[in-house]
């Protein structure tokens, strides 16, 4: 990767880190997400069995957000079927989190591909201040391809 795209890459980290951080009504609002090919849930603290301790609630999400990364599926987390048209970005929930596993269509530069990796937004009442972890890469078709495989 040439050293114009590495920066661009770096800035474009930057922006989605940022704009990830905006409150949990602004990221459930399908207006601002895309459309989606079923409705989508809202997820809220009242669906989290309240036997889950915080470090379990936190152990589990980091399994899933590092699951993610690897090009995996979240385990400890279900979804609810929907997949947006925005390249195949797809929902989970979790017990006291839900997990965004983004995959959006983009470029950098000429080159197409996608943005992809993982958003975890808790919502257990435990959780206090930012609330949301992101890792986002952009990869081309066959280097996301290949982190799939």
């Amino acid at each position: 990767m040439n050293v114009t795209i590495r920066k661009c890459f770096m800035m474009l980290t930057i922006i989605l880190l940022v704009s990830c951080t905006r409150s949990e009504n602004e990221t459930t609002n399908p207006n601002t997400l895309g459309k989606t090919s079923k409705p989508q849930s809202i997820w809220n603290s009242s669906q989290v069995p309240k036997s889950l301790t915080v470090q379990q609630i936190l152990k589990n999400a980091q399994e899933d957000f590092d699951l993610v990364i690897l090009g995996r599926k979240p385990k400890n987390s279900r979804s609810d079927g929907s997949v947006m048209l925005d390249g195949g970005t797809v929902k989970y929930m979790g017990s006291g989190y839900y997990i965004t596993v983004q995959q959006r269509i983009g470029t950098v530069g000429d080159v197409l591909g996608f943005y992809y990796g993982p958003i975890v937004t808790f919502v257990d009442d435990a959780f206090t201040g930012e609330k949301v972890m992101s890792n986002i890469v952009f990869y081309t078709k066959e280097e996301l391809d290949k982190l799939k495989k």
